[in-house]
């Protein structure tokens, strides 16, 4: 190899370099928006469950019947 071959190699590594460093910071804000969104999910999902809970315990209570003018 000669020096424009280690040039070339060179160059094509920082571009690389430069590319890759890029993707990751494109994926680190991803997977942080991505965090959020199912934090946000998980704390809907707790108050649709505990609201379903409370809703089931409220319709399982029998009823007393009403003996209107029997």
């Amino acid at each position: 190899m000669n020096e424009d071959d280690l040039k070339a190699i060179v160059a094509k590594y920082q571009q690389k370099s430069f590319e890759f460093f890029n993707q990751n910071i494109v994926f680190e804000v991803q997977i942080e928006r991505l965090s959020k969104k199912v934090a946000e999910l998980e704390k809907e999902l707790l108050k649709l469950s505990s609201a379903q809970e409370s809703f089931s315990a409220e319709t399982s209570t029998p009823k007393k019947r009403s003996t209107r003018g029997s």
